[in-house]
């Protein structure tokens, strides 16, 4: 009888901690989307497309027309769609880092870009290619911002505002590495 009752008891703890193991792996390896730049856009999304036919050439660049075009442009990649079913997602982006709030320790948030120079060398690109990245506390060092990084975390599409950039997407970081080509990685 005792050696049936142990029997039983572990038994139960087994399968009640195999159960609570299979919930952890469930959670631990939550599939994580790996981004390219375009997939923020909407597929039906030209942005040549959303301006009347301009001849650049014959623009005046400190002409009235040209201003009026480019406040034109620039409210419409203020504004710029963004991907609804990427809201909620666990997501991971290469980009570079335009540093929104730093001290001389850490970055706790900023904007991840495609390109470098994004929001300070040049206009900032559409909303829809900017997303703004709160570190929660463990950011990249303001030494390290000169290289590309990976961003892994959870995917909104929150458009948030700052004075570098409007961005169409927020995520919470979950881990910050430096970025290495995945074709360099597989020997491509």
């Amino acid at each position: 009888m005792k050696s049936t009752l142990l029997g039983i008891v572990l038994t139960l703890l087994l399968v009640s901690g195999c159960t609570g193991d299979q919930q952890t792996a469930e959670v631990d390896t939550e599939a994580v989307r790996e981004l390219e730049w375009d997939d923020l856009m909407p597929d039906d999304y030209d942005p040549s497309k959303l301006l009347p036919d301009v001849d650049v050439d014959l623009l005046s660049d400190d002409g009235e027309q040209a201003e009026r075009y480019m406040r034109m442009l620039r409210e419409m990649w203020d504004s710029a769609p963004v991907v609804p079913d990427l809201d909620g997602q666990k997501v991971k982006i290469p980009g570079f880092v335009v540093p929104v709030e730093y001290d001389e320790k850490q970055v706790s948030s900023f904007l991840l870009v495609p390109y470098f120079g994004a929001c300070i060398h040049v206009p900032p690109p559409p909303s829809n290619q900017v997303v703004h990245v709160d570190t929660g506390g463990y950011g990249p060092d303001p030494g390290q911002l000169w290289d590309p990084v990976w961003v892994i975390g959870r995917l909104s599409t929150e458009h948030v505002s700052s004075g570098l950039g409007e961005a169409g997407y927020r995520l919470d970081a979950e881990r910050i590495e430096p970025y290495v080509d995945p074709a360099q990685q597989s020997g491509g």
